[in-house]
C-alpha cells in the first residue's frame, strides 16, 4: 500500500545509440509549410518510411541522416563531432506516385548520376 505524498520513480535504462540507426538519429527537416507536409514514420532499426504529400516542383523535405553537430542534446551529454562514413554503405528503395520520374532528363533539378560514385 502505498502513503500519500510518496511516489514511484520509473527507472533510467540506457541504451547506445548507433551512428545513422534510422530509429534514433533520423528526422526531417527544411519542408515548406504551405504545400507540403511530411512525417518520418515506421522507423525501426534497420529501415524507416517518409510519408509526404508534395503539390508542386518547389514542394520538398529534407532527410537528415547524420549531423555531425548534433544540436539537440545538452552540451553535457551529445556526442562529439564525428566526420568519419567510411566503411558505410547505404541503400534506398524510392516509390512514389503521381510526380515527375525522379531521373526525369526534362527537368533535372538533382543531377542524380553526379551523386553515384
Amino acid at each position: 500500500m502505498l502513503r500519500s505524498g510518496w511516489q514511484l520513480r520509473p527507472t533510467m535504462s540506457t541504451e547506445q545509440i548507433y551512428k545513422l540507426q534510422p530509429d534514433r538519429t533520423l528526422y526531417l527537416r527544411g519542408f515548406t509549410g504551405v504545400r507540403a507536409t511530411a512525417a518520418l514514420c515506421r522507423t525501426s532499426p534497420t529501415g524507416f518510411t517518409v510519408c509526404g504529400v508534395f503539390r508542386d516542383m518547389a514542394d520538398f523535405c529534407v532527410l537528415m541522416l547524420y549531423d555531425a553537430d548534433n544540436t539537440f542534446e545538452h552540451y553535457s551529454v551529445r556526442y562529439l563531432p564525428d566526420f568519419d562514413l567510411s566503411q558505410i554503405v547505404l541503400t534506398f528503395d524510392l516509390s512514389y506516385k503521381g510526380l515527375q520520374p525522379i531521373d526525369s532528363a526534362k527537368y533535372s533539378w538533382i543531377n542524380w548520376s553526379k551523386l553515384v560514385s
